[in-house]
């Protein structure tokens, strides 16, 4: 939801984002919370590069198989 609106309503903030390669955030502690700003930049910007950021907002399903697929391992035949 925070991607959405910072992508939908701040396009100067989105540029400027667009700017970095890395995010990070001194006070996250993920003993206290879930959420991590450097983390959702991060996404933003990464699915602003690879000309995804639409396709992912599109709908909640989507966003979640693009930003967190399921990863599946194949397990060794011995």
């Amino acid at each position: 939801m925070y991607i959405k609106a910072l992508y939908q309503n701040n396009k100067n903030i989105i540029d400027e984002l667009c700017t970095y390669t890395a995010f990070t955030d001194i006070e996250f502690n993920p003993k206290k919370s879930i959420n991590c700003q450097a983390k959702t930049c991060a996404i933003l910007v990464s699915l602003i590069k690879k000309n995804k950021i639409e396709e992912a907002l599109g709908s909640k399903e989507r966003f979640i198989e693009m930003v967190y697929p399921r990863v599946i391992v194949q397990s060794g035949l011995f």
